[in-house]
């Protein structure tokens, strides 16, 4: 049933909009504080960029992606997920190699980051339009079909935490 599908997506990209929107004024805010608590000869702008594009990538993945691996998910089709993310992983790798011994700053290495981020919601963007021709943003979503929605956003705030610790003590 296409019809239940899509609504049941499009009340899941929602949900993944709302919780963005949350999230980026979390780590909006964090990335501000963050340098007011930490004790560092970094310039408070400097630590303030590399911790806000360290966040970059998850605020993006909620507003572009987070839907569709909910689908795939769902569609038993997650190992295309895990080849895209491996294969984006190598690229960042080497990039991030490439940067920093051309001798580039830490906030160069995370734009790479962010592109091979962007990468990676075109390529899901382009293999959706191929393989799921169905999906219809105009469908009402089911809201009642995702009652447990708000369980998505701790399951979340606790892997920002989790996640992105090692980063923030660096920071």
């Amino acid at each position: 049933d296409y019809n239940g599908i899509n609504s049941i997506l499009n009340a899941t990209r929602r949900q993944y909009t709302k919780i963005g929107f949350i999230f980026s004024g979390l780590w909006i805010s964090m990335s501000f504080l963050m340098p007011a608590f930490t004790r560092s000869s970094l310039d408070y702008w400097f630590t303030y960029s590399v911790t806000f594009l360290a966040g970059i990538g998850t605020i993006l993945s909620y507003f572009f992606i987070s839907k569709y691996t909910v689908l795939l998910n769902a569609d038993k089709q997650v190992y295309i997920l895990h080849i895209l993310d491996g294969a984006i992983s190598i690229l960042n790798c080497i990039l991030k190699v490439i940067v920093i011994n051309a001798g580039y700053s830490i906030i160069i290495v995370q734009f790479c980051v962010i592109g091979t981020i962007l990468l990676r919601i075109v390529v899901l963007n382009l293999y959706f339009k191929r393989h799921y021709q169905y999906l219809d943003r105009s469908v009402i979503p089911n809201e009642h079909a995702i009652k447990k929605r708000w369980n998505v956003l701790v399951h979340n705030i606790v892997g920002l935490v989790t996640n992105n610790t090692d980063m923030m003590l660096l920071t």
